[in-house]
């Protein structure tokens, strides 16, 4: 018997629960435990803003449009994303960007135009050959196939850094400077896909990047975010 028939005959499971779930995905009570983002900032997701633009993004707008993040990033959501990063458990992942779809396709207006394209924030070739895979990168492929969207690939990682965890927003800005490189004239609308967002800076400086090279709508696509720092 072939390995894709062996596995077929394999239960699906919740990778959260590990009860029977159908296509392997999220249960319906796990699915529940995901904290939504409600009402949020239509440019960085910051809950609770009546759909409305946040003081932040008011003050100190950000180079890109609009955003699509879905969950706070705390207890399960927190618990799958890492387990996905970081144990590259694609059950996880892929229950996850399904989760995401569901979300954005029953809550997004009809208004929303998707882009032409989608461009994962990319990881240095040294910490991806160590790592094995690019999340972002996976998350942008799985979007694109379901979505029938382009992925550009023109963005490059030209300098390794450091972790940013920890780092403040100013921190992450200078350790992100001169970190990547556009190597071809991006789509007009395009949207960067990355697992978490943090503090905004990454996407930030990648947004700034695609603007300066000829991109005029970007959007920000990520399963989660941290709270406003």
């Amino acid at each position: 018997m072939s390995k894709d028939a062996l596995l077929s005959r394999l239960p699906l499971l919740c990778p959260a629960c590990l009860q029977s779930s159908p296509q392997g995905l999220l249960c319906e009570v796990c699915h529940s435990y995901l904290a939504v983002i409600n009402s949020p900032c239509p440019r960085c997701s910051e809950p609770d803003c009546f759909d409305l633009i946040c003081g932040q993004c008011l003050k100190k707008p950000p180079v890109w449009q609009h955003s699509r993040i879905a969950w706070h990033f705390q207890d399960l959501s927190r618990y799958l994303i890492h387990r996905f990063k970081y144990q590259a458990d694609f059950a996880a992942g892929r229950a996850l960007a399904a989760a995401w779809i569901e979300h954005f396709e029953q809550s997004t207006h009809s208004t929303y135009v998707l882009p032409e394209a989608l461009v994962a924030v990319p990881m240095h070739h040294r910490r991806q050959f160590k790592k094995g895979f690019n999340q972002a990168q996976w998350l942008t492929d799985y979007f694109a196939k379901h979505y029938q969207l382009a992925v550009w690939r023109g963005l490059k990682r030209s300098m390794a850094t450091e972790s940013l965890e920890g780092l403040t927003k100013k921190q992450r800005r200078l350790a992100l400077k001169g970190a990547f490189t556009v190597a071809e004239k991006p789509p007009r609308h395009i949207a960067i896909v990355d697992d978490v967002y943090t503090s905004g800076a990454t996407v930030n400086e990648i947004a700034r990047l695609l603007a300066k090279s000829g991109a005029e709508q970007i959007d920000v696509w990520a399963l989660a975010r941290t709270p406003l720092q």
